[in-house]
């Protein structure tokens, strides 16, 4: 789900499902990826999406989520730029070539 750019993605790639919102696109997900930084995130109610998904975990690929309100709602928050040992949940979740553009503190 992006509010923006869906009728784009839906005709550079007819097999992707889409969804009418960011409530629907968590329903049942093992995973929820921030990858972009429209306010409509930053706002969602994630006790409720807590009860929606299936996984437990929310990759903020942006930096735009606050990591208390997330885990106030029972569910595990990583952010880009936090140690690899803090993205290891992801890493049965997501391709290999993401892990590559995410640096590991020293």
């Amino acid at each position: 789900y992006d509010p923006e750019a869906m009728h784009e993605a839906a005709r550079l790639i007819p097999q992707i499902t889409l969804t009418t919102s960011a409530e629907e696109a968590a329903q049942s997900a093992d995973i929820l990826v921030i990858l972009t930084e429209w306010s409509e995130f930053a706002q969602l109610n994630y006790k409720e999406l807590a009860t929606t998904m299936r996984g437990q975990h929310i990759l903020d690929l942006r930096n735009l989520l606050n990591p208390e309100d997330i885990n106030a709602a029972g569910l595990t928050y990583t952010r880009l730029g936090q140690s690899n040992s803090k993205m290891a949940p992801f890493k049965k979740l997501l391709p290999k070539k993401l892990f590559g553009l995410i640096p590991a503190q020293k």
